[in-house]
Formats: C-alpha cells, structure tokens, sequence
C-alpha cells in the first residue's frame, strides 16, 4: 500500500464525507502514514482563547475606539471582532495581523487612519476630517507596537478565565500515555503562553516542547513553514511522519508547507469545505471527534469521552 503524501489532499473516503456533518477521517492509506508525533496550535486548537483575544484587542483601541462604537459592538457582536475581519487574521503573528485590524477600524468604525498624511486622522486634502463642529475629535489608535503591547497585557489580565478547547487535555494525555511526542507551534509569544498555561498545567505537562511566535529561531510566521518545521526538528521526527492540529487557514497553509499530514479543527462558523479546498487532510467538529488509529496512533478520542 503506497504511504498517503502529506502534500496532497486525501481522497476516496474523505472527498465523499465532506458534506456530511459528522467527523471525515483519512482514507484507509493514511494507516500506512503511522504518525509518529503530534503538534498542536495553540489558541483556537488547544485553548478557546478567540473570545478573550477579540475583547483585548478591543480594549486595546483605548480611547481611539468611540463607546458610540464599543456599544455597537457589544450589540451586535457580544463584543467580538466581526467575523469579516475575525477570519482573516487567525493564526497570524501580531505584526501581521494588528495593520489589518487598525486598517478596518479606520474604515468601519471610525478610528483615525494612522497610516494617512497630516495628523494621523482620516483628513481628506484640505484637512477636514469628515465631522461636524461640536463632534468629539478622538485621538488616533496606538502604533503597532503599542497595540501588541496593550493587548497581550490585556489578554494576560484576562487569561486566568481562559478553557480549555473541547476534548483537548484527554487528547494530550492519551497521547502523552501511548509515547507519542507532542509539541505546540503557536503564533503568541513566549510571555502570554506562560499566562495562558497556568491553570492548565495538566495539559502542558504533556506537551514539554513549545514553540512560540518570537522564537529566534522562527523567521517568518504562519503561514510560512517555520514554526512546524522547528518543532518537528525539536522532536526529532521528520516532518512528514507529523501530524498538525489546526483551527486556522493560515496554521493548515504552515502545516502543509512544512511537508507535515494536517487535522483541520476549524471555528465552527467556518466552512469545513474551504478546509479540504486548500489541503486539509481531515477536518474534525473538534478534538474529542479524533480517530487516531487510521494515523497509526492506537487512540479513538470519541471512546475516550464516551467513557
């Protein structure tokens, strides 16, 4: 039986599981894969830090951001990012991610353009900033090395309310249980991972090798190879006998590029289709649906909380 090549999306069994609302697994070759470790993402994958995260980057506009606003948010959006936006910045390091949040505000919530000529404001040539007298002029947004900062000290205030991600300390455990080498490639930074970690220890007691967005060893962030490839390499496992659990687009493009077989454990407000589009091997409702046994790992996760 020829091994299934992590660079190509699984076919037979798994093309013709994608509509169904259950667990698609690999096809029957992936068996001959055996998988002989595991890295995991870290926030959306193994922690449900999504929430938290939107309402520290929120918080981090500061005055910038008008309660006209905020209020609206918090109608609209129980005080999240919206999903537009939300979507495209997963898995994204803070200097890639915090532009594009600054460039939506200007443009849909009424934040000051950092980026545009004259005082920071949203100015046109003559220097009228669109509003009428009386209206509050409100300073412009943080630089981005500001924001980074606001919100990862914001997020570490509210970290200690952080879970878990369904099924995800079962999952590490088993694994660690069995001998599988585990490891976390995650775009936060070294710092907000130990806040993020302290009432989990359970987890990441498993988990020893933990690769983080501003590791000198990582160049380029997701959705480059970097971070996939410097964990395989820490646990001495070629790539190609990896398997990658992601909730981001971005995390799927890293994990494939790295030559490594990808579990896709999207947000449940994702297409799972345009999972498989771009080379997931298996998309997963999530981590307690995992089967591990067509990877060659003895473990069937749904057994484990059926328990």
């Amino acid at each position: 039986m020829r091994p299934l090549d992590p660079q190509a999306t699984v076919a037979n069994g798994v093309a013709d599981a994608r509509s169904s609302a259950a667990v698609t697994a690999p096809d029957s070759s992936a068996a001959a894969a055996k998988v002989k470790a595991v890295i995991f993402d870290l926030d959306g994958t193994l922690l449900d830090t999504e929430a938290l995260s939107d309402h520290a980057i929120l918080d981090a506009f500061g005055p910038s951001l008008s309660e006209k606003f905020r209020d609206e948010l918090r109608r609209t959006e129980n005080y999240r990012l919206p999903w537009d936006i939300k979507r495209r910045i997963l898995g994204l390091r803070g200097s890639e991610w915090i532009p594009m949040v600054l460039e939506y505000a200007a443009e849909h919530w009424g934040v000051r353009d950092l980026w545009s000529s004259g005082a920071g404001g949203n100015e046109d040539a003559d220097g009228n900033d669109g509003s009428s007298p009386g209206d509050l002029i409100l300073p412009p947004p943080p630089t981005v090395d500001e924001f980074w900062r606001l919100w990862e000290d914001r997020l570490s205030e509210l970290c200690v309310e952080v879970k878990e991600c369904p099924g995800a300390t079962d999952l590490c455990v088993r694994l660690s249980e069995l001998g599988v080498p585990l490891a976390i490639a995650t775009s936060s930074r070294a710092a907000a991972v130990e806040k993020k970690r302290i009432n989990h220890e359970r987890m990441f007691r498993c988990i020893p090798t933990i690769v983080c967005g501003d590791d000198p060893a990582i160049k380029k962030g997701k959705p480059a190879p970097d971070m996939y490839l410097e964990a395989a390499r820490r646990l001495n496992v070629d790539p190609s006998e990896c398997l990658v659990f992601e909730d981001a687009k971005s995390g799927v493009h890293s994990g494939k590029a790295a030559g490594c077989f990808v579990a896709a454990v999207p947000d449940p407000r994702m297409n799972k289709e345009e999972f498989f589009d771009i080379g997931a091997h298996e998309v997963l409702n999530d981590l307690r649906s995992f089967d591990g046994k067509p990877w060659g790992i003895n473990i069937d996760a749904r057994a484990v909380n059926d328990a």
